[in-house]
């Protein structure tokens, strides 16, 4: 019997040899028995715990004696059977276990700074702001003179703007002017103190000697005999002349420096130097964001007021009268205005037989109440005849004003006075006819 490969297991049995084959060959079921070709199918038999190793040096062995048998047998072996059926696939061997983690390494150096990028393009102009909210509607100019045409009244005053939307960032600073010129030197300080004295330079030499003066007369001799008294000296002679000045001593050291003076008041500042011209405005900045719409203004009232007039005077002698109609504006910030007057003046006379004397009608004055101080409006005149008097004169009526561009949470506030007396007269209370708005 004829193989490629070894066997791997030998069991004996009672009338043979079985033999088991891990690759295609033929078996022979008994030594005397007629030799047969069967296909054998290789099974693989792990072994547990056999190595990767011993499992390839066995398979090295193998091959070893296959080659000499072939040899050997070439000439004995029959033909090659078919090729079995692939073995089942053997068991997945275990997982090994997982290695330990390789340790972090060293970090690399910074890589160097890259250089700056250009300036980025300006950006566009941002939206422009919204538009500011109207102002309100001026008010309405007084009407001109009565006439045939009146002339147009004066516009209005213009309301005031809506808030300015809110600036954009101021742009970059021009460059600095040149520095102007420097100022005058201001004048010095007072001399410091004087440094004390050098030692004294040594003694020049002496003069010489004056001349000795002249001798005094010689006094007589006296008589022999004691010695007399010493006579009395004689004048002194007189002092011999100045002898020449001698020559200067040698200059002596110089003497320590005094101590620096006090320092002087400061100098007058310099006249300033002249302004350096403006650097070049800087480039606009960009526009900034739309400001937020600011508040409404406050809405503004018109009011149109008619009040009474009534006023009576005593009349005592005939003659003719005149009635002043005066106003004045006590408060407000509104335009007051002295639109028309309609009114009525009667004498009535108390003397026999009665007189009655009338005047009045209605007249547009159109006139602005400013001030404070009573101005005079109109001006009505009445004449009371002779043999009237005396009697009684009642004017009566009503004055209508408008008030325009009242504000809210003001008073708006005047009176009017209708007197005999003059153009600026403004009575008493109890004579006055009053309108407030509010």
């Amino acid at each position: 019997m004829l193989d490629s490969s070894p066997p791997t297991i030998d069991t004996p049995f009672d009338k043979g040899i079985m033999m088991k084959f891990s690759c295609t060959g033929c078996v022979g079921a008994q030594v005397i028995a007629t030799i047969a070709c069967v296909v054998c199918l290789a099974v693989s038999t792990p072994a547990a715990g056999q190595s990767q190793n011993n499992r390839g040096q066995n398979q090295d062995q193998r091959n070893d004696k296959d080659r000499d048998n072939d040899r050997d047998d070439r000439d004995r072996r029959g033909p090659t059977g078919p090729t079995g059926p692939t073995g089942a696939p053997g068991l997945r061997g275990l997982t090994g276990a997982t290695g330990p983690t390789g340790a972090t390494g060293e970090p690399g150096p910074a890589g160097a700074i890259g250089p700056i990028g250009p300036t980025g393009a300006m950006g566009p102009a941002g939206p422009t702001g919204a538009t500011g909210a109207a102002g309100p509607t001026g008010v309405m100019g007084p009407s001109g003179p009565a006439g045939a045409t009146g002339a147009a009244g004066s516009t209005g005053a213009t309301g005031p703007a809506g808030p300015s939307g809110a600036v954009g960032e101021t742009g970059p600073a021009g460059p600095t002017g040149a520095l102007g010129p420097i100022g005058a030197t201001g004048a010095a300080g007072p001399t410091g103190a004087t440094g004390a004295a050098g030692p004294t330079g040594a003694t020049g030499a002496a003069g010489p000697t004056g001349a000795t003066g002249a001798a005094g007369p010689t006094g007589a001799t006296g008589a022999a005999g004691p010695t007399g008294a010493t006579g009395a000296a004689g004048p002194t002679g007189a002092t011999g002349a100045v002898g020449p000045t001698g020559a200067t001593g040698a200059v002596g050291p110089t003497g320590a420096t005094g101590e620096t003076g006090a320092v002087g008041p400061t100098g007058a500042t310099g006249a300033s130097g002249e302004t350096g011209a403006a650097g070049a405005t800087g480039a606009t900045g960009p526009m900034g964001p739309t400001g937020a719409v600011g508040p409404t203004g406050p809405t503004t009232d018109t009011f149109e007021i008619t009040l009474p007039i009534h006023q009576i005077f005593s009349i005592v002698a005939p003659g003719t009268y005149n009635l002043f109609f005066n106003t004045a504006k006590l408060s407000g910030s509104g335009i007051h205005t002295d639109a028309n007057i309609n009114f009525d003046a009667r004498f009535n006379s108390s003397a026999a037989p009665s007189t009655v004397v009338t005047v009045g009608s209605g007249v547009n004055v159109n006139r602005l109440i400013t001030a404070s101080t009573c101005q005079n409006d109109f001006i009505a005149s009445i004449s009371v005849p002779q043999g009237a008097s005396p009697g009684t004169l009642t004017i009566s009526g009503w004055m209508r004003v408008t008030i325009q561009g009242h504000q809210p949470s003001t008073i708006d506030r005047g009176f009017v006075f209708v007197s005999a007396a003059g153009a600026t007269d403004c009575g008493t209370d109890s004579g006055r006819s009053y309108w407030r708005g509010q």
